[in-house]
């Protein structure tokens, strides 16, 4: 387990390093890499969630601008050319959870993961996502669900993260998404949420938050204080997942007990091989199936 946490920090390293060679000059690579370096060095294994964050903080410090909002745009555009095409009265919950956590296939490249939006797009129609443990323990986790609170990833999957939001909604549900405000790589950021709701007509009829950090985190502080019955999590995506392990669980008693649906793509081969999945697969698994992964493991 301790060198398979040491192999994805590595994968980070090198991810900060290819993200320096694209959008940085090159005479401040060596001063930008060595702080990136003396990051690593500092936080060490205490917690991913804030390595991640603070070695993308040193380059977006060194920039001056967000090397990343011109991509968020061109995806939002993509998708929101799908979305218009979706009818959602038509569409069942199931087959919209299938389809948000199918568009997780979308990040930026890793040291053993890379896909084209386009590719993403081709693969959407499949709906090839597993449910873990079962599809009944899944769908009924969302089914009993009087609130859910929806924890946002990548700019373009977002939109159809909308679509399943609006779809509860419909159900009767009370329904909030949560993003981050500041940019972190290609998430989708609070304004963008906002405006997208606005152009899908949806302002009003779907709450959104803003997240100072990863946004699984507002969501299970919003969970906690909810008195609409029982609560529901959507967490979308790798950032939030290795969030909840690192920040939420280890002080879950703090908060109320509540449900998590992880729906994300098994991007390396660390992740794929924790789920039972092969690389790539778009996975939803529940909160109480990973406590029990994870309790194995570490006893």
């Amino acid at each position: 387990m301790l060198l398979d946490i040491i192999n994805c920090t590595l994968c980070l390293f090198e991810s900060r390093l290819r993200q320096v060679r694209k959008f940085c000059p090159k005479d401040r690579w060596r001063d930008i890499i060595t702080k990136i370096l003396l990051t690593v060095i500092d936080i060490g294994l205490e917690s991913r969630t804030r390595l991640f964050q603070e070695t993308y903080n040193i380059i977006l410090r060194d920039l001056g601008h967000d090397p990343y909002k011109d991509q968020r745009v061109k995806l939002r555009e993509l998708f929101k050319n799908v979305v218009n095409c979706l009818d959602i009265r038509g569409k069942s919950i199931s087959e919209l959870i299938r389809l948000s956590t199918s568009a997780n296939m979308l990040d930026v490249e890793m040291r053993e993961y890379k896909t084209l939006p386009e590719e993403v797009l081709s693969k959407l129609s499949k709906s090839s996502a597993i449910f873990i443990p079962s599809d009944e323990d899944i769908l009924s986790r969302v089914r009993d669900a009087e609130s859910v609170i929806l924890s946002l990833d990548n700019a373009g999957e977002h939109m159809i993260d909308i679509l399943l939001a609006h779809k509860l909604a419909l159900e009767g549900k009370s329904v909030v998404l949560v993003s981050r405000r500041t940019s972190y790589e290609i998430d989708v950021v609070f304004e963008e949420v906002v405006e997208d709701l606005k152009m899908l007509n949806l302002d009003g009829v779907v709450r959104v938050e803003s997240s100072e950090g990863p946004p699984v985190i507002k969501a299970i502080e919003l969970g906690s204080r909810c008195s609409d019955g029982s609560v529901l999590v959507i967490s979308k995506g790798i950032a939030n997942f290795e969030a909840y392990i690192d920040v939420v669980l280890p002080v879950m008693r703090e908060y109320r007990d509540i449900d998590v649906l992880f729906c994300l793509a098994a991007k390396c081969n660390v992740l794929a091989n924790l789920l039972g999945v092969g690389l790539g697969q778009p996975v939803v698994i529940s909160s109480r199936y990973l406590g029990n992964t994870v309790k194995r493991i570490v006893e």
